[in-house]
């Protein structure tokens, strides 16, 4: 999901370890949101991880192709590197819904085939796959306000700092104002819940270009969010933030993920000198098609558990088996094998 900084950005920010680190941090957390249903304590630990780990994905990726976002070719490319897997996922999703209603209440669901221009369309066909398009509509949208609305007179970083602010207002706007409308009047249940992710999300991406201007300009001095003080005043803010219960506040997500996407930045230079830290960044190769994988791997191991071993998913140990076993090891495992024909066949 996210490319390396181009060769101009290597000399300052080099490889960005931490990031590759923090994606699969992320993607670890956005798994367990998707398994630890199924366990009172581990489903209140996979609440407190909701705040961040999604808009980790988010400001992650555009920050890393902050420097490509003017280039259509790259948006076009982009485009077309995720739109086969979604739709060949989206496919798959869809006819195991009809399957699985089917097979456990002998009901054919045709209000899904009704629906499956829409459920294409905006993710609906499985509960995570809304992402695909939301992201691919903030690339085009930012590509957009890149080549024609940003006020060339200013400064990149003056023109992405007014965006941003601008972003976090629309998003306030259509989240607490808009949403709420449309939920009444639409009638379309994809289409809803897609404005909602969009909305609630649109920050992200401006945040993640905004920093990374920051980053490169000096105005945010690397050496003294790298200093030990700064370091420990990051993960005391964060800390505080969840003590006090203030991640479910809108802009306090916002503040939480940003702080916690500098603290990593601040790791990346000092992780250099540790060899077993470049796994990460084969591991973050593997991240779109774990992220494509993970559910039918959980939903089907419970499935397996629940319905044919009769075994209750509600305890801590199968909830967190199936976290680790079919979410995490089965996926990564999986993904890595299949890239790993398809490179060899290409070579």
């Amino acid at each position: 999901m996210i490319s390396h900084i181009s060769s101009s950005s290597e000399s300052k920010s080099q490889r960005l370890i931490a990031l590759d680190i923090l994606r699969f941090l992320s993607l670890l957390s956005v798994i367990a949101i998707h398994s630890f249903d199924t366990n009172r304590i581990l489903h209140a630990v996979a609440s407190k991880l909701e705040a961040w780990a999604v808009p980790e994905f988010i400001i992650i990726s555009f920050f890393v192709t902050a420097h490509k976002l003017n280039k259509r070719k790259y948006i076009i490319n982009r485009i077309k590197s995720l739109i086969f897997p979604y739709i060949c996922f989206s496919i798959l999703y869809l006819i195991i819904r009809l399957l699985k209603k089917y097979t456990l209440e002998n009901f054919f669901d045709w209000s899904i085939v009704s629906h499956s221009f829409s459920i294409l369309l905006f993710g609906g066909a499985s509960g995570h796959l809304y992402y695909i398009p939301m992201y691919l509509l903030y690339l085009i949208i930012i590509c957009f306000f890149t080549n024609h609305l940003v006020n060339f007179k200013l400064s990149k970083l003056k023109s992405i700092s007014y965006i941003t602010v601008i972003s976090l207002i629309c998003s306030l706007f259509l989240s607490y104002a808009i949403n709420p409308l449309l939920k009444v009047s639409l009638s379309d249940p994809y289409l809803t819940s897609f404005i909602g992710y969009f909305s609630h999300y649109l920050p992200y991406p401006f945040i993640g270009i905004f920093i990374f201007y920051l980053y490169q300009s000096d105005v945010l001095n690397i050496g003294l969010v790298e200093k030990d003080l700064c370091k420990l005043s990051i993960l005391s803010l964060i800390i505080l933030i969840y003590i006090c219960q203030f991640e479910y506040a809108f802009i306090t997500r916002v503040i939480l993920s940003s702080l916690i996407f500098l603290l990593a930045l601040s790791f990346n230079r000092s992780l250099y000198s540790y060899k077993f830290t470049n796994l990460f960044t084969s591991i973050a190769s593997l991240s779109i098609g774990v992220y494509l994988l993970h559910p039918l791997l959980i939903e089907t191991n419970q499935l397996f558990l629940g319905k044919l071993l009769n075994i209750e998913l509600d305890s801590f140990f199968i909830t967190f088996s199936v976290w680790l076993f079919s979410g995490v090891i089965a996926s990564y495992s999986l993904v890595f094998f299949y890239q790993k024909v398809i490179y060899e066949r290409k070579s």
